[in-house]
């Protein structure tokens, strides 16, 4: 199959052979007729032949077949002509399929996948092996009831520390094919090196659902689904400090939080460091006044977990950057800023900021840019005039996400620009 992904001819060839394989054959129900008819639904599922001529003959072997109900051939033609159609018109498969794949898919059953969430529980979710990011986010908005209409949401590839927003188009199988290559290479090198740390580190892949851009129009904090989601997010950014805060700002938060976990303040001891470490950076939790917590939660006394969760997000609300993404960066083009900077991407444009600080250096909306470079370490933004130029050289690992991000978030700008202009 790897060898058929990459040279039509082959691909084209293995059709052929399949089709006059499974053709009027003595034995129909034998291991190795089964074993051809499964080999055919897989490759309808990867990959399809470059010529016309080759895929009408296909259609037809596989329509002559599916009409024989009852029987072995006609269950495997059936589902081979349904990965058939799924798989046309699809985006070209990068990796071969997965043993998990091929397993699946000779047993004409969909593909499974644990999809995460940021509070931390997953949901298996079922789907065909052509089935692409968009169509497993449909799947998983009706899962946990999200509306229809909601917008802006991704799924993650998360790989150790780093994660990646998957393209729309891009297969989900392709990611679980690329996961097994990676970990298979990885047990190799521990076995060479004798070393179990590249391997553990690999073991690290898992799928994640969260909201990948923030516009006012793709935010509707009145269906429940999704203020519980963006407040599960909120608090992974407060976690990982991805959002400045004052010593003030973790004591109202924390009470806050204490009044969503634990309700009305009593006058047993309440271990709020265990509950700032839900909402606060490690580093706040040890330092936090217990006696500040306590008295505001007091003052909480009678509001429903609603009203304190809503106030919760109000409070995250009073940064105006609290709905951009940020990344940590290093610069090195001028002295006049420190070497570790904060960038932040939104619905305005992009922002440097002091690092784990509310302090704004410059700003560039989408119309100021000119255009950006991401290599493998760095980021390459001009901005300006097409007459005067300014150009910014940042280091860091996420810039093909952050690229991907500014490109998103300025399409969505110009097409806005293009409405009001009608």
């Amino acid at each position: 199959m790897n060898k058929c992904m990459r040279k039509e001819s082959l691909t084209n060839e293995l059709y052929l052979q399949l089709i006059k394989q499974t053709t009027n054959h003595p034995d129909p129900n034998s291991r190795s007729n089964l074993k051809y008819w499964s080999l055919l639904s897989l490759a309808c599922s990867f990959v399809l032949p470059s010529i016309k001529s080759i895929r009408k003959y296909l259609i037809s072997h596989l329509k002559r077949y599916a009409c024989m109900y009852g029987t072995e051939e006609g269950k495997f033609a059936r589902f081979a002509e349904k990965c058939f159609f799924k798989t046309q018109g699809t985006r070209r498969r990068q990796w071969p399929p997965s043993r998990e794949e091929i397993l699946c898919t000779i047993n004409r059953r969909p593909c499974c996948a644990k999809i995460f969430f940021m509070d931390g529980q997953f949901y298996s979710v079922e789907f065909q092996p052509c089935s692409t990011a968009l169509e497993v986010m449909e799947i998983i908005k009706k899962k946990i009831g999200l509306h229809d209409n909601s917008t802006g949401y991704a799924i993650y590839e998360v790989i150790g520390g780093t994660e990646r927003s998957l393209l729309f188009e891009e297969k989900i199988t392709d990611v679980l094919s690329k996961w097994e290559n990676y970990r298979g290479a990885a047990h190799q090198a521990a076995v060479t090196t004798s070393s179990t740390v590249s391997n553990k580190i690999v073991q690290q892949h898992y799928l994640l659902f969260k909201k990948h851009l923030f516009l006012d129009n793709y935010i509707n904090l009145d269906d429940p689904v999704e203020k519980e989601l963006l407040y599960h997010q909120v608090l992974h950014s407060l976690r990982s400090e991805r959002f400045p805060i004052t010593e003030m700002e973790a004591i109202m938060l924390t009470a806050l939080q204490g009044q969503l976990e634990l309700g009305d303040y009593c006058d047993k001891m309440i271990d709020y460091e265990h509950i700032g470490s839900h909402c606060l950076p490690t580093r706040f939790v040890p330092n936090l006044p217990h006696n500040a917590v306590a008295i505001h939660h007091q003052s909480l006394r009678g509001m429903p977990s609603s009203e304190a969760k809503k106030l919760f997000l109000n409070l995250v609300k009073s940064w105006p950057l609290h709905r951009a993404t940020i990344f940590d960066v290093m610069q090195s083009f001028t002295s006049n800023w420190p070497r570790m900077l904060w960038l932040a991407v939104d619905q305005i444009g992009i922002h440097l900021l002091e690092h784990r600080s509310r302090n704004i250096l410059c700003t560039h909306d989408y119309s100021t840019i000119i255009s950006y470079s991401p290599n493998l370490n760095s980021l390459m933004v001009f901005t300006g005039t097409e007459r005067k130029q300014s150009k910014i050289v940042l280091s860091t690992s996420q810039s093909f996400q952050i690229a991907t991000l500014i490109k998103e978030y300025s399409e969505i700008a110009k097409s806005r620009i293009k409405q009001a202009a009608q």
